[in-house]
């Protein structure tokens, strides 16, 4: 694993989800937030860690907020008449035409794979399991930070999610952000279908895995960080098929 650690792909995946937040962190009490995981977690959590959790929280909710204003409707449909077109113009070519690059070994492409712009097209809508629907993105972004917990060494319960230090993480870093709107008694429900998510078989040991070298490293925030971004890359939308 240790040449995943080094892409330079994942170390700037942290800074890009900065640019989705619309809350400030100065506008946030970091250092009492810093001091409740210290006592939750009893080892020194430094302010880059809160930030992170943090950085979690207000990305998603970016997300969520940028999917109620995109017109994904109309998005939709500007995408079937590009493949529209695109159908009519290979039409119009003969095979001869097309010759060329079959025998120079190169792939005649126009706009990408059809297949693979129609199956992007038809998943534009936010019905329950989209990528766009606010209960996806509020699912993926409570697994997420439950993962954080577990790499800077927490762990869940066997039962009684309503009283876990999970649940409790949760609480110390929403606390500050949650809307009053937001019931906070469902953290222990998010807790459970973490739980049930990430025990399937082809999620389990890759997850034990990484816990276990991010809990190594946790206090190498920078590696700390690359580590987290393959759980977000490689592990993360494996629990949401579950």
């Amino acid at each position: 694993m240790p040449e995943l650690y080094e892409n330079p792909a994942y170390s700037s995946r942290m800074m890009k989800r900065l640019l989705n937040s619309n809350v400030r962190l100065n506008d946030i009490d970091l250092s009492s937030i810093q001091i409740k995981l210290c006592n939750l977690i009893e080892h020194g959590i430094s302010r880059e860690h809160v930030k992170t959790a943090i950085n979690t929280w207000t990305y998603y909710q970016g997300l969520i907020n940028m999917s109620s204003r995109t017109d994904l409707k109309n998005i939709k449909q500007k995408i079937n008449k590009l493949i529209t077109i695109r159908d009519e113009i290979l039409l119009k070519l003969f095979d001869h035409d097309i010759n060329i690059f079959e025998q120079s070994g190169r792939v005649f492409s126009i706009f990408g794979v059809r297949d693979n712009i129609v199956e992007f097209a038809q998943g534009l809508n936010r019905k329950n399991g989209s990528p766009y629907s606010k209960t996806t993105l509020k699912k993926q972004c409570y697994f997420e930070l439950l993962f954080t917990a577990e790499s800077l060494g927490l762990a869940g319960p066997v039962q009684y999610y309503q009283s876990s230090d999970l649940k409790s993480f949760l609480e110390i870093i929403t606390e500050p952000l949650i809307e009053e709107t937001e019931a906070k008694e469902t953290l222990w429900y998010y807790c459970q279908e973490y739980e049930k998510a990430k025990n399937h078989s082809d999620i389990k040991g890759k997850i034990i895995a990484l816990t276990k070298h991010c809990v190594e490293y946790r206090f190498n925030v920078p590696i700390w960080k690359k580590l987290l971004t393959i759980y977000q890359d490689q592990i993360a939308p494996l629990m949401l098929t579950h």
